[in-house]
């Protein structure tokens, strides 16, 4: 007897093919891109690695050594660190490529999860739109960095909180804790979910699942490898992100505000998506309603902090592809109760699937079993676009976002690093005139201690003076900088950029040093 599918296996396969087609488009970008695109990515494969070797928590950065972190180091994502470091053996660069496709490759899959869970009808089609949404989103989501586990946390938790699974939506909001500061996303989606989802056939179930990611947000907070020191943390980085940046040095491009570039034309498809969905319902006089403005706030907001700094490019596309979900399955006769249960959901259609009864549209559109082809010739003409828009956005955002990648790969540092490995004395102090040149020199040469590292606030917050000092040396305000790198930062080698601080020496005729090594991107002084 032929035995007849279980709809969670075609689930599981779907769930599969989601997955593996995201880590081959997201692989592909950092296949063509010839290093490393972010200097943090050097440091958390590095740091992973280095707890592999220890077999412990490292709770000290002695390699920054001017700053805060240098004998006190609370790993705020000390969880991203630990689900590393299976990766983290041979080439940490490879390494960092893998985690990152796959970390990217993860996250589509949780949405995609979230989508079926919620109801939402064409699921594959926004998980598409997703992946191309904007350019700064793909680069960002394909970096060895956190923010791509991050919001498959926060879709997971959600698909957690939507089934009614409190024990895994617990679990969630715990380890969301220790991967990230930046946990309260998941409870505060979770709040507004549940603030503005209207009425339901189970009115306490949602905030019962508020409680729960609220119960498993303070437990994490307070069962902490980090207590009590994580709770300054906490403070100190949210204050990061408010305070003003009148730095005369660069402090990341990432901390910029966001040009008309970034929310315009580099997101075209998901404005587009978004205006699509706008005229649609306007079309057909509906206005959001409940859940809708919850993802709808979230996304404004989001995307506030975007126009302040365009980091956050990383978060706001995706409460906005919810938001156009949410409302264009309402308007199509679809959705399903806000309330946590099994029934009613209509989780079992396929990716392409809808259910004919109450759809409110002109034609049927054909089951799954039909395919992508005919699915597409009988679906309304707004939804044809929305298509045409995922796919051309996908590949457009793939050919931007390679171009740009190319662009962003960080200068090799490892000749000049193996240089000061080989020759001198161990934990010997260099002062980097580059701040960001700490992390790829953590991960080729631990072998050295350096002034400042991660961000130039903790060298700041840490000794202002110092700090003043690194500034001007920097900035070429200071006259003598390596008479004031020898008394002030206490080094006698100097991780030097040749189109700064080198050139800038050697214009003025300064004496006192020996260039030991000097490639293409930097050099290597020896104070006398």
């Amino acid at each position: 007897m032929t035995g007849i599918p279980h709809k969670s296996d075609h689930a599981v396969r779907q769930a599969l093919a989601v997955f593996v087609g995201a880590a081959l488009y997201f692989g592909a970008l950092r296949a063509l891109t010839p290093g490393l695109i972010d200097p943090d990515e050097f440091f958390h494969v590095r740091f992973a690695s280095l707890m592999r070797e220890r077999g412990e928590i490292v709770r000290a950065l002695p390699w920054a050594a001017d700053t805060i972190h240098a004998e006190s180091y609370r790993d705020h994502h000390f969880l991203q660190h630990v689900l590393y470091i299976p990766f983290v053996w041979g080439d940490l660069e490879m390494a960092a490529r893998a985690v990152a496709a796959l970390s990217a490759a993860l996250m589509l899959t949780a949405f995609w999860a979230m989508a079926r869970a919620w109801g939402w009808r064409w699921p594959l089609l926004w998980t598409a739109l997703l992946a191309g949404s904007a350019t700064g989103f793909v680069i960002r989501q394909d970096m060895a960095r956190v923010q791509n586990l991050c919001l498959a946390f926060v879709f997971l938790g959600l698909w957690a909180w939507r089934a009614g699974s409190y024990r895994a939506l617990f679990a969630l909001a715990f380890a969301n804790v220790w991967l990230y500061d930046g946990f309260l996303i998941l409870p505060a989606m979770c709040l507004l979910c549940a603030s503005l989802s209207g009425r339901s056939d189970r009115p306490e179930a949602p905030w019962r699942g508020v409680a729960v990611a609220m119960a498993g947000t303070t437990t994490g907070m307070v069962i902490n490898p980090f207590l009590p020191d994580n709770f300054s943390g906490y403070l100190l980085n949210f204050t990061r992100v408010l305070e003003p940046r009148n730095s005369p040095l660069p402090l990341g491009n990432e901390w910029d505000p966001a040009t008309w570039l970034d929310m315009g034309p580099d997101a075209l498809p998901i404005n587009l998506a978004l205006g699509t969905v706008t005229v649609w319902a306007i079309r057909r006089r509906h206005r959001p309603e409940g859940v809708e403005w919850a993802f709808l706030i979230m996304g404004l907001a989001l995307w506030a902090v975007t126009c302040r700094h365009q980091r956050f490019v990383e978060y706001w596309p995706a409460p906005a592809v919810m938001f156009a979900a949410a409302w264009a399955t309402r308007i199509g006769g679809g959705g399903i109760s806000i309330s946590p249960s099994q029934e009613g959901t209509r989780d079992e259609a396929g990716p392409w699937r809808d259910d004919d009864e109450g759809r409110g549209d002109d034609r049927p559109v054909p089951s799954s079993a039909s395919g992508p082809v005919a699915w597409f010739r009988a679906a309304p003409g707004f939804l044809r676009f929305l298509a045409i828009v995922a796919l051309a956005g996908g590949l457009g955002q793939f050919a931007g976002a390679a171009r740009l990648m190319r662009a962003r790969v960080v200068p090799d540092l490892e000749p000049a690093c193996r240089w000061l490995q080989e020759n001198t004395p161990p934990d010997t102090k260099v002062f980097n005139a580059c701040w960001w040149d700490f992390s790829p020199a953590f991960m080729y040469g631990p072998h050295n201690r350096f002034v400042v590292g991660l961000d130039l606030n903790y060298l700041r917050l840490h000794d202002p003076g110092l700090a003043r000092h690194y500034e001007e040396i920097v900035t070429g305000r200071e006259p003598k900088p390596l008479k004031t790198i020898r008394e002030q930062f206490r080094c006698r080698y100097v991780l030097a950029d040749q189109r700064n601080l080198l050139l800038l020496i050697r214009i003025r005729g300064e004496e006192g040093y020996t260039v030991e090594h000097e490639d293409i991107n930097r050099a290597v002084l020896r104070l006398d």
